[in-house]
């Protein structure tokens, strides 16, 4: 999981986000081809600041579980430089598949 996420990280300086609407936090993110500086795909990533959420078009983090380029470049235009705790899925972490020994909630030992 950690190579795909690696993957996406590095594929955002592959992307230009620009602004749709200041009050939405709509950004419009384009895939720029670096040979030829065309303009190719784009997808829309919805950004909400107070609830710390970001929804794109590709739905990679719906399907997959791991954030996209897209929001991933949204994020480094924002200047966020931690991944949001909304972005982190528990069974990715290290440990997740562990049993918990004295789980309040009634374990099996």
């Amino acid at each position: 999981m950690f190579e795909k996420f690696r993957t996406q990280f590095f594929n955002d300086e592959l992307y230009k986000a620009d602004m749709i609407s200041s009050e939405l936090m709509t950004y419009d993110v384009e895939f720029i081809r670096s040979k030829t500086n065309e303009k190719g795909e784009h997808w829309i990533v919805k950004w909400n600041q107070q609830m710390c959420e970001g929804v794109c078009e590709c739905h990679l983090y719906e399907f997959v579980g791991i954030p996209c380029a897209h929001i991933l470049k949204v994020l480094s235009k924002l200047d966020v430089y931690e991944i949001p705790k909304c972005f982190i899925n528990e069974r990715w972490l290290k440990g997740a598949n562990r049993f918990r020994r004295g789980d309040k909630e009634g374990s099996l030992f």
